[in-house]
């Protein structure tokens, strides 16, 4: 079979495609706190972070600098 024959053939369905992040991402509503609701019971958190020149800090700093941003991640739960 010519490969034209398979061209002609196929079904060619048209896919909506999304215009906005909205689109994509379904947001129900924003908390002055910063977390957002979504669609079927999800809930999102942003944070805004300050950079720092870790390299620069004395050693003592450079570990309190640690052992906070470890508080930090240890304080998110994991979902099962």
């Amino acid at each position: 079979m010519a490969i034209e024959k398979l061209f002609e053939k196929q079904d060619v369905t048209k896919t909506k495609h999304p215009k906005t992040c909205q689109d994509i991402i379904p947001i129900v509503s924003v908390y002055e706190n910063g977390v957002f609701r979504h669609a079927k019971g999800r809930y999102s958190a942003t944070y805004k972070l300050q950079n720092i020149d870790y390299n620069s800090k004395k050693k003592s700093d450079q570990e309190n600098i640690l052992y906070k941003w470890s508080d930090i991640l240890n304080s998110f739960k994991g979902s099962k």
